[in-house]
């Protein structure tokens, strides 16, 4: 999806940005209110709801062990979706549900990778 490579530009941008800086990027800006920093990104694709959740799985989807994703863009995903400009408790609720699902698997596998290194 080319929204989410919208996101990873994004990043790449405020990284060019803070390049001499040893500050955390952050994925919003707090000025008279908190808002997030592609929060016009999400307004766009808000509006058809195929295209809003297949933007938001696809976000939640660069969290999993598998791809490979570093931490500080990590963050700054993070910071976007906690402060995009939602309209509805559906969307918020879907987000949240998706992260149950994903904090059920993995930590499932956690803990058996545990249990394996103690026996």
């Amino acid at each position: 999806m080319k929204a989410v490579a919208g996101m990873k530009m994004s990043y790449q941008l405020q990284q060019s940005i803070h390049c001499g800086t040893n500050e955390m990027i952050r994925g919003f800006r707090q000025e008279e209110s908190v808002s997030a920093l592609c929060s016009h990104l999400y307004s766009m694709v808000r509006g058809n709801r195929q295209h809003r959740r297949a933007f938001l799985i696809a976000l939640l989807n660069l969290f999993d062990d598998s791809a490979k994703t570093e931490v500080n863009m990590l963050l700054y995903i993070a910071d976007n979706m906690a402060y995009f400009p939602f309209q509805s408790q559906e969307e918020p609720l879907f987000i949240m549900h998706h992260i149950d699902i994903t904090l059920s698997v993995s930590g499932s596998n956690l803990l058996q990778s545990f249990r394996e290194v103690s026996e």
